[in-house]
């Protein structure tokens, strides 16, 4: 069987080093126009801007699992439907997605 965390690990360290490998050519075509410290500022700029993307989603991701338990207490036998309504950015909920599930309650 394929462990697909490794995976995960495997292409996001690619995509961190072909973004690497990119930064060059890019930070040669910047450095003719802006000078060295301005760059700099830059590079740090949107590193801070990525971190702060990571962590945000990171605090989303928490605050989801903080909250998959609940208590239900059936009152009558019947079917109940349940969903989750957050929202990931901009992506759709998994109710707006019709992502249902549904609680069966038998005698």
């Amino acid at each position: 069987m394929i462990d697909l965390s490794l995976q995960r690990y495997t292409f996001l360290a690619l995509a961190a080093a072909a973004l690497f490998g990119a930064s060059t050519p890019v930070a040669k075509l910047l450095l003719g126009e802006l000078p060295p410290l301005g760059l700099a500022g830059l590079l740090y700029l949107g590193s801070g801007v990525g971190l702060l993307a990571v962590l945000v989603l990171r605090r989303q991701f928490a605050r989801g699992e903080a909250g998959s338990k609940i208590a239900f207490t059936a009152t009558a036998v019947g079917r109940y439907p349940f969903y989750c309504n957050n929202k990931l950015l901009f992506f759709a909920s998994h109710r707006e997605r019709g992502m249902e599930g549904v609680l069966e309650v038998v005698p």
